[in-house]
């Protein structure tokens, strides 16, 4: 009798019943919890880290192709200009007045530019280059054999056969010299005072 209380339960296909919890993993403990929370969470990050980066990558594409069409356009709307008033719709025969200005800028550096188009030329530019900080670019204008390209001295050939005025920024005064007009101002000032002062009853 006591060698069949032994004997392990079995079911009608003679399989030994495993008892509920067999082969159960063990609860985790607090620290195997937060080290879960802690690598999702650092999961979830990455990701998110990973997908702005993703993003800004296709702005910054979008922008730079962007900048490049508005260039492309920018540059054949100048191959295609002829810098002259009344555009397409002048007269053949009518007197050339080009839509162009001279500025100088309070520095003294001068500028030629194009009301039309927008193009501007610097005094180192030529007809196959312009310069801008440095940098050795295209001449939009340069264009052969249709176009030759129109640099500096080429510009100022045309400020010779337009009617519009130059344009200047606001110069500094010049402080060199005693005949200066910053002097003068100062010399005029004092003159001033000392009338003021003259005029000026004396107090008892």
């Amino acid at each position: 009798m006591s060698d069949n209380k032994e004997v392990k339960k079995s079911d009608v296909n003679g399989e030994v019943k495993q008892p509920p919890n067999a082969g159960a993993q063990p609860p985790k403990t607090a620290e195997q919890l937060m080290m879960d929370v802690l690598i999702a969470d650092a999961a979830a990050r990455a990701q998110e880290a990973e997908s702005k980066r993703d993003s800004a990558r296709r702005k910054n594409i979008a922008r730079q192709q962007s900048a490049d069409d508005n260039e492309s356009a920018k540059s054949f709307r100048i191959r295609r200009c002829s810098h002259l008033k009344g555009g397409r719709n002048r007269p053949y025969n009518a007197a050339k007045d080009y839509s162009i200005y001279l500025h100088t800028f309070i520095e003294g550096t001068k500028q030629i530019k194009c009301f039309i188009c927008g193009m501007a030329w610097r005094e180192k530019d030529t007809r196959e280059h312009i310069y801008r900080d440095g940098r050795e670019l295209r001449n939009p204008t340069f264009n052969p054999p249709t176009n030759p390209g129109i640099g500096w001295s080429d510009a100022l050939e045309m400020l010779k056969s337009t009617s519009n005025k130059p344009s200047s920024s606001e110069q500094i005064l010049s402080s060199n010299g005693p005949k200066s007009e910053v002097e003068d101002l100062k010399r005029k000032l004092a003159e001033l005072e000392a009338q003021v002062a003259s005029s000026t009853p004396a107090k008892f």
